[in-house]
């Protein structure tokens, strides 16, 4: 059964159903005391609410939490929910699009498998309460884009990750990334982009990669770009996109390339281009 409204302080126990706060819960404008200590499964639950706020909820021991708070734009303050999400394996798109959060209490990552998109666009949060290791987790897709005020990065044990795609997009306020593990990476793809006033970028592993697309577009800093390991890269394709102030680019291996397209579009200030193997190219142009 679902309630919808304002209501005093009931303990519910396991009355909520899985998904049960999907459409009907965009109706509420504050959720008080729901106690959920039963339920595991909270995928979707509170997507596109309206809410205001959260009171006061205690939400148990989650073991999924995929898309729960998913475009929920009006809330701001997430710290009355009490959990422990240590056996929580899914935390794809838990917050995704809170553009106004701004506090949530501390999240633990110890049995993450997948933090794809789990904060993407929240545009206000300056800090991240993340707790334990994310030794499992291999999909770190998104983790921290468009996340503009953000002051710091939370630790993170990123050595069995393969995909960081977009991970660290657009994260306007940062100026010095960090060195993370990306040994076993394979996908690079706009990892760094539109990071406007960037100082630098850290050299990291990418040995396995093979989609470097956008990996460094839209960067005004006139810092050198790290040469990093691209043997058994493919994709280029808008690569260095619109980095206005470079005027030496680092050789990178191209040799199993086959798309280069935009790749050194933009590249206004450049005083050269590293010679590259584009014999497997598809017909397309660098510039």
């Amino acid at each position: 059964m679902l309630l919808c409204g304002k209501f005093p302080n009931p303990d519910l126990g396991t009355t909520l159903q899985y998904n049960c706060g999907y459409w009907p819960a965009k109706l509420l404008e504050r959720f008080i005391w729901l106690g959920t200590n039963s339920q595991t499964d909270f995928d979707w639950f509170f997507a596109h609410t309206r809410s205001l706020m959260v009171v006061q909820m205690s939400m148990g021991q989650p073991i999924t939490m995929y898309g729960t708070f998913y475009q929920s734009t009006r809330i701001e303050d997430l710290t009355g929910i009490t959990w422990n999400t240590s056996l929580c394996t899914n935390f794809r798109a838990t917050f995704y699009y809170m553009e106004n959060l701004k506090k949530l209490p501390v999240v633990d990552i110890s049995s993450a498998l997948t933090l794809r998109t789990v904060f993407w666009s929240c545009g206000l949060l300056r800090n991240i309460p993340f707790k334990g290791s994310s030794i499992n987790c291999t999909n770190f897709f998104g983790v921290f884009a468009a996340c503009y005020l953000l002051e710091s990065f939370p630790i993170l044990d990123t050595r069995n990750g393969t995909d960081f795609i977009y991970m660290y997009y657009n994260c306007l306020s940062i100026l010095d990334f960090p060195w993370i593990d990306t040994s076993k990476g394979t996908l690079f793809t706009n990892m760094y982009a539109l990071n406007y006033f960037a100082k630098s970028f850290p050299l990291i592993d990418t040995s396995q990669g093979t989609d470097f697309s956008s990996m460094y577009s839209t960067w005004y800093g006139t810092g050198k770009l790290p040469s990093i390991n691209t043997s058994k890269g493919l994709s280029f394709s808008k690569m260095y996109y619109s980095c206005l102030f470079v005027e030496d680019f680092p050789w990178i291996d191209t040799s199993l390339g086959t798309d280069f397209s935009s790749m050194y579009t933009g590249a206004y200030n450049a005083k050269s281009f590293p010679a590259l193997n584009t014999i497997n190219e598809i017909g397309r142009a660098h510039v």
